[in-house]
């Protein structure tokens, strides 16, 4: 059951489109103690009239709580047609905090979206209530990333990449050859802890020189690299 939780909170994350808003980015990952840390998340209005969001942070179930450490401002938003405004977030662990990994939920709900007619009695009234997990960390910790059963066959490129460090983390992964004359980008994964993800996909690359899978994290800045066998 666990895990099925932690699956859908991922499966969340995936997304930064949603029926009345857009948000982004759509992630926190960053070392909360000795100075904290910060992030600015832009919220817009897709939609053709004016709608307003409530901002708020509640307690997540995973990991140590961070939602005491977390302040952000506005409290509010009140967007016209394609407005874009945005809500800065400031986290900063007290100087007694356990190292590592913390959770809190940033919310986001709509206030004042229009009703919409219910097929034949009344008005139904929708309002999206988005609640993204931010994570931040206390202590020099970092994810450990692996990659195994890394194969080329018939052009198809299958790679396995897991997470058994102490962090969640989102990387990018890069294909690299000595006859590419630079690096071609293949995916981006986002690896709880103690999770792995898997790749396979039909590529022309079968003709490549000493290929090799390069593992890049945000800031770009290379954490793995791993030999294909082909």
């Amino acid at each position: 059951m666990e895990k099925l939780k932690k699956l859908f909170l991922f499966f969340i994350l995936g997304f930064k489109t949603f029926a009345y808003m857009q948000v982004a980015p759509i992630v926190f990952d960053k070392r909360i103690d000795k100075e904290g840390a910060s992030q600015e998340f832009y919220i817009t209005n897709p939609t053709n009239q004016e709608v307003g969001y409530r901002i708020y942070k509640e307690k997540s179930d995973n990991g140590l709580d961070m939602t005491p450490y977390m302040e952000f401002y506005p409290k509010s938003l009140k967007l016209k047609p394609g407005q874009s405004e945005k809500v800065r977030v400031y986290v900063e662990a007290q100087k007694e905090a356990l190292k590592g990994e913390y959770t809190t939920v940033l919310g986001i709900k709509e206030i004042n979206i229009p009703s919409v007619k219910k097929s034949g009695n009344g008005n139904l009234t929708i309002y999206t209530d988005l609640k993204l997990e931010l994570a931040g960390y206390v202590g020099d910790l970092k994810p450990n990333l692996e990659i195994k059963d890394s194969k080329l066959k018939n052009n198809e490129l299958s790679f396995k990449i897991s997470n058994t460090g102490d962090i969640r983390t989102k990387v990018e992964v890069y294909l690299e050859s000595s006859s590419l004359k630079e690096a071609e980008y293949l995916d981006s994964f986002r690896l709880l802890k103690g999770y792995e993800n898997s790749f396979n996909q039909k590529l022309d690359i079968a003709n490549l020189k000493n290929p090799k899978l390069v593992v890049m994290d945000m800031e770009g800045n290379k954490l793995l690299e791993k030999e294909i066998t082909k």
